[in-house]
């Protein structure tokens, strides 16, 4: 279990299961490949989030340290796994850590 500094609202644990080489996230990101409901799908494409593993609008707001949040980060990035799970979306069965790196490049670019 790591949990994501920087972020204290949000209070996120990441799990990386090391059997499975895989990655567990609550709501640190979302995977929405598409959405049936238009509010949602709406939501989604405003917060750049739709059609990739990313954050919306509200769960940028909760990262208040950049810092902090890209460390945390970093260390699950150092670590092997390759599968993500989300609660909220779809399971990307492979290159998860690449598509964690995508979503987090907007904190280092700002």
């Amino acid at each position: 279990w790591v949990r994501v500094d920087g972020a204290p609202a949000l209070d996120e644990w990441l799990l990386v299961h090391a059997p499975s080489r895989t990655l567990v996230v609550t709501d640190f990101l979302f995977h929405f490949p598409d959405h049936p409901q238009w509010f949602t799908r709406t939501y989604l494409k405003l917060s750049k989030a739709l059609g990739r593993p990313a954050q919306t609008m509200l769960t940028r707001s909760y990262l208040k340290d950049r810092a902090a949040v890209l460390a945390t980060c970093d260390r699950i990035l150092a670590l092997d796994w390759d599968r993500l799970v989300v609660t909220h979306g779809e399971v990307l069965e492979s290159g998860g850590k690449q598509a964690l790196a995508d979503a987090v490049a907007w904190m280092r670019r700002s």
